[in-house]
């Protein structure tokens, strides 16, 4: 089965110059790679450069630039792995060093969503 890993919060973007993060990251990353459960992974550059594409039932399509209205929509990166069960793919992002990345009083998330075999359209 295969799961995205999907890192969520600004704080993270920012973390990118930090060496102990950064090692972190590194040592969590070359796990999966051992284990053979890591098939891709990436980080996303600054939500401030991004474009939003909005879409509504009428066909109306507005855009905007910059971060998403809430500050933890912002997707920082993501890992596509690939284990036998919902339950290894969430022990694999519970070893993820994101607390790491955090000041006081920051959050960030992270999500695991089951890839579809098959596209729902």
């Amino acid at each position: 089965m295969r799961y995205v890993v999907l890192l969520r919060g600004d704080p993270i973007l920012g973390a990118g110059g930090d060496a102990a993060f950064l090692e972190a990251m590194h040592a969590y990353e070359d796990d999966l790679g051992k284990a053979g459960v890591k098939l891709a992974s990436e980080a996303l550059g600054s939500s401030r450069t991004s474009t939003h594409i909005r879409f509504d039932s009428d066909g109306v399509r507005s855009i905007r630039s910059g971060t998403p209205d809430e500050a933890g929509e912002v997707l920082a990166a993501f890992l596509l792995i690939q284990v036998r069960s919902k339950e290894e793919a969430i022990e694999w992002a519970r070893r993820c060093p994101l607390d790491r990345a955090l000041a006081d009083g920051d959050e960030a998330d992270i999500e695991v969503r089951e890839v579809a075999d098959e596209p729902p359209w």
